[in-house]
């Protein structure tokens, strides 16, 4: 008990001892005073105890394990508490990474992690890959920097529609702290763990799961490409946003990069024949394919030109994270607001059309239909029984005559 007991002093503990005057009783004998006190003592210890744990765990800093386990460095100098010693109250977690969905792709520096993470339907985490301890298998906690653990990458907010939801991580090696050790290997393990991305959430981190070695090394040249028809270009403020999809037959993760364009589709130039690049941003290809977004401030160097048009177009390209196989021809975007020609493929689901009257009012619904989810816009023509437009054969004999005329003044 000698242990437990400095351990409760640290936390001031108000146990009530056998001979202070607020434990005695009468009637009592002195045998159960002293059991009295020694539940009360070690009452008080399993509460602060837990307290401390859930506390570590919510900050998942120095001392902090898997199951809970926490191991005194710096405040105390007593025996090791663990799952195994007390029970865990108040915050818990619902994240888990799965360890079987994990896969791991390399191409030189570049690391692609793809899996799978569960939680609360609704919510949305953010997954962390730190430098792991090849003895326990979860984070290493580095001596030379405070006993702290080693974070490496975080990456974007995963939305958990459904409760679950595929990841890919796209890690350039030569990016990663000075402390993580490369490349990554059984005695250079990675581990990831899946956290909230709610601010002020109560839900703790799930365990770590450690990172598999790549499965294969990629030595094949990157196949990738863009798709056109899903490029788009949206204006809000002086913010220019780019999306579409991007693919690589073997989900090697690439660059999308934003350039100057000329209106034949070329990269414009300097007079001193410097290629300009306005914007970019790295695309994970889980399963060969992913969807990017790159927002370029328009009002800030050197993306400092009007927004990409005929005259003045933007064009794209897709490189590997390095920068090397670079895509070519580059692929022109299109004008803020402007679906290309033959991009969009609308129809209007048979069946789906009713029409109401109220009065003088008709109202006509139904369902539309295009794939790539463009917006549209629903026109109502005058018609015929037939199921064509009808055409007014006055106002096309009008419009013939204006045509005519016009012609006669050209001559």
């Amino acid at each position: 008990m000698n242990n437990n007991y400095q351990w409760n002093q640290g936390f001031r503990s108000r146990a009530r001892l056998p001979n202070s005057p607020s434990a005695r009783s009468g009637g009592k004998s002195f045998r159960q005073l002293v059991q009295e006190s020694r539940q009360e003592r070690l009452k008080v210890l399993q509460d602060d105890v837990n307290r401390l744990i859930d506390f570590a765990g919510s900050l998942r800093g120095p001392g902090v394990r898997t199951g809970f386990r926490f191991y005194p460095q710096d405040a105390y100098d007593t025996q090791t508490v663990t799952s195994e010693d007390s029970t865990t109250t108040g915050a818990s977690t619902t994240l888990q990474i799965d360890p079987n969905s994990l896969l791991t792709l390399q191409n030189g520096n570049l690391y692609t992690i793809n899996g799978v993470v569960t939680g609360l339907a609704g919510s949305s985490v953010v997954i962390s890959m730190w430098r792991g301890d090849p003895n326990t298998g979860v984070q290493y906690f580095d001596p030379n920097a405070n006993n702290a653990p080693v974070l490496a990458y975080t990456s974007p907010v995963i939305p958990l529609n459904n409760g679950s939801s595929t990841f890919s991580l796209a890690i350039d090696a030569t990016k990663l702290p000075a402390n993580v050790p490369q490349p990554l290997s059984a005695t250079n393990p990675w581990v990831l763990m899946a956290s909230s991305a709610i601010a002020g959430s109560d839900e703790l981190p799930s365990d770590p799961v450690q990172v598999p070695l790549p499965s294969s090394t990629l030595s094949t040249t990157p196949n990738f490409s863009i798709d056109a028809n899903t490029v788009r270009a949206s204006l809000s403020g002086s913010i220019l946003t780019i999306t579409g999809t991007a693919r690589e037959p073997n989900s090697i993760a690439g660059l999308i990069k934003v350039w100057k364009g000329q209106p034949n589709g070329s990269k414009a130039v300097t007079s001193t024949l410097v290629e300009t690049q306005v914007g970019s941003n790295a695309v994970a290809l889980l399963g060969g394919v992913g969807t990017f977004s790159v927002a370029i401030n328009l009002s800030v160097p050197p993306g400092s030109a009007n927004p990409p048009s005929t005259t003045n177009p933007y064009v794209l390209t897709l490189t590997d994270t390095l920068g090397g196989n670079e895509t070519k021809p580059p692929v022109l975007v299109p004008a803020a607001g402007v679906v290309p020609e033959g991009a969009a493929s609308f129809s209007i689901a048979a069946g789906s059309v009713t029409a109401t009257q109220s009065g003088n009012t008709l109202t006509i619904t139904g369902v539309a239909l295009e794939p790539n989810n463009i917006p549209a816009v629903a026109r109502v023509f005058k018609g015929t029984v037939t199921g064509s437009k009808y055409n007014d054969i006055n106002k096309a004999e009008i419009h013939r005559h204006q045509r005519r005329g016009s012609d006669d003044r050209q001559r």
